[in-house]
């Protein structure tokens, strides 16, 4: 029985003894070696088949014989098998074969060894396909990679002609239109902003692919970085009507270096997404220091959302290509899920990392960390002139807690004397009270947009008021309207300033409305402060020399 099934089976065997005497000698081996029966049984393997004479095979022969383990190995078996009669020349199937070889104890009714046996197993076939499965996989590679490359130089040509319609299309929305034409535009406009989106996305996800993704080292303001991106999403943070702040830690060194345009990129990119699946409550921007050595910082930007919020299940797929939490947000929200994956990529390749902390229905709370370079100290900025706002009373007024905390915090920062008030009907108490005591408030910070009472009555019951008719009155907005400058101007109100509020332009509005303090009271004919008047005086008369081989953007940038 045992004859005949060792005959039967689809595999080598080879049985010895002790003292490696070929004992069995099975139907396959004699079909694949050319080898019969007869011939090899009771001879020595090692006689026989000289190249099996090696420390190798013997080491591991004694080891089946006394310790009973067993070996696995693959290889040409014809390697070692060489026939051992002249008259055979072996232009067998061993030849061509690859095998996996099994080599292991036989034991008695006494579970003692008595012999070894060699199992051999044809996977010739299966080593072909893994072959040639490896080819098709470096091929495809190789294509993949070219397909990369390709995308990532056609960056500019693709890039351009967009660049070409978004900007002429803003011009045109300058221009007098009618309604619908305003519509058609306003659609374009909206349309291209999307497709530009996409593009980029693409884009750079294909420099990825290709290695092309580059960081720059140069020197950058930080908070100019950071702050300049604010200005892309206040209408519409706005629109939706939440509110949306921005707070950046005066522990972190504004001078840095760095690839700035990279950082905007990621903040633009959690900022778009928070501001999109948030319908009510507020986002906001945290810059923190989160390491500091003698010449690098490591700063963590956070964006906290009131939002949708994401599923525990579901978190671990944003970080991946062309992924979002589920198929019903690219369906409702739109997207290509690659945002998240460009911003991974960029983090780590300015040796930070990525995460986020989120419960469904609650918002989330995306961050990233990024390790930047500081400027030597020569370029770095001299310690600011705090001049008459050093140690100067402020009242800010606001029922949102993050935005009183953001301005208590740049405001201590310059030691100003700061106190909070989170309802309207508290502000005139407030206000007779410190000057009753001869300590009066020098300046108001009234967020419009969080109060009860109209902003227009308060400004009227404040001015109104012999004791509080110096006090200066600093109005913030979520957006400008046409109008609102001059308006308030009328009620008179110092500055008008727009949120989320930027510290410099804090720090500049506040310093001009101490110097323009002579001319508080009744007297409205002085201009108010603005966002543009700080600008204005920071402007210097400088010639721009363009240069610029497309047509198109040549007409948008001039």
């Amino acid at each position: 029985m045992f004859e005949q099934i060792y005959n039967m089976v689809d595999i080598g065997i080879i049985i010895l003894d002790k003292d490696l005497k070929v004992t069995h000698w099975n139907r396959w081996m004699e079909t694949h070696s050319s080898i019969n029966c007869g011939e090899i049984v009771g001879t020595s393997i090692v006689d026989s088949f000289p190249n099996l004479n090696n420390k190798r095979f013997l080491r591991n022969v004694k080891s089946v014989l006394t310790f009973g383990n067993f070996y696995f190995f693959t290889q040409k078996l014809h390697q070692y098998l060489l026939p051992f009669k002249p008259v055979c020349s072996f232009e067998s199937k061993f030849e061509f074969m690859q095998q996996s070889c099994t080599m292991g104890p036989l034991r008695d009714d006494n579970h003692d060894i008595t012999h070894l046996h060699i199992a051999i197993h044809d996977v010739t076939e299966i080593t072909n396909l893994v072959q040639s499965l490896e080819i098709s996989r470096n091929r495809a590679d190789i294509a993949n990679i070219a397909k990369s490359e390709f995308l990532a130089n056609m960056s500019h040509e693709i890039r351009t002609p967009m660049n070409g319609i978004v900007g002429m299309t803003d011009l045109l929305l300058e221009t007098e239109l009618t309604h619908e034409q305003l519509d058609y535009a306003e659609t374009v406009r909206s349309s291209s902003d999307a497709l530009l989106t996409i593009i980029n996305d693409i884009l750079d996800f294909s420099k990825i692919e290709a290695g092309k993704l580059e960081i720059e080292n140069i020197d950058f303001d930080l908070h100019i970085a950071v702050e300049s991106t604010l200005d892309l999403f206040s209408a519409q943070a706005e629109k939706i009507n939440i509110e949306f702040s921005c707070f950046i830690s005066p522990e972190v060194p504004p001078l840095l270096r760095g690839d700035p345009g990279r950082l905007r990129q990621v903040l633009i990119n959690l900022i778009g997404n928070a501001i999109k699946f948030t319908n009510n409550g507020e986002v906001g921007i945290r810059v923190t220091m989160a390491e500091e050595t003698e010449s690098h910082v490591t700063v963590q930007f956070a964006v906290r959302d009131t939002g949708i919020g994401i599923p525990a299940d579901r978190m671990g797929r944003l970080f991946k290509s062309f992924s979002q939490a589920d198929a019903s947000t690219t369906r409702e929200y739109g997207g290509t899920g690659l945002g998240l994956t460009i911003s991974k990529q960029i983090s780590e390749l300015m040796g930070g990392q990525i995460g986020v902390e989120s419960e469904e229905g609650k918002g989330s709370t995306f961050w990233f960390t990024v390790v930047l370079e500081k400027q030597p100290s020569d370029k770095q900025k001299s310690p600011v002139e705090l001049g008459d706002i050093k140690n100067m009373r402020i009242l800010i007024i606001g029922e949102n807690s993050t935005s009183r905390h953001i301005l208590k915090t740049y405001l201590e920062s310059w030691h100003c004397r700061v106190k909070e008030v989170d309802s309207a009907n508290k502000v005139i108490t407030t206000l007779q009270t410190s000057a009753a005591e001869g300590d009066p408030f020098k300046i108001i910070l009234l967020d419009s947009c969080m109060l009860k009472l109209e902003v227009d009555d308060l400004g009227r019951i404040i001015k109104a008021e012999s004791q509080l008719q110096n006090v200066q009155i600093v109005i913030l907005v979520s957006v400008g309207r046409r109008g609102d400058a001059e308006h308030f101007r009328k009620l008179g109100f110092a500055a008008y300033l727009i949120t989320p509020i930027k510290q410099s332009q804090l720090f500049d509005c506040l310093s001009m409305v101490v110097g323009s303090s002579a001319n508080a009271g009744k007297d409205t004919s002085r201009q108010i402060i603005t966002r543009h008047s700080i600008s204005e005086g920071h402007k210097q008369r400088i010639r721009i020399l363009l240069a610029e081989d497309n047509v198109v953007n040549q007409k948008v940038a001039m």
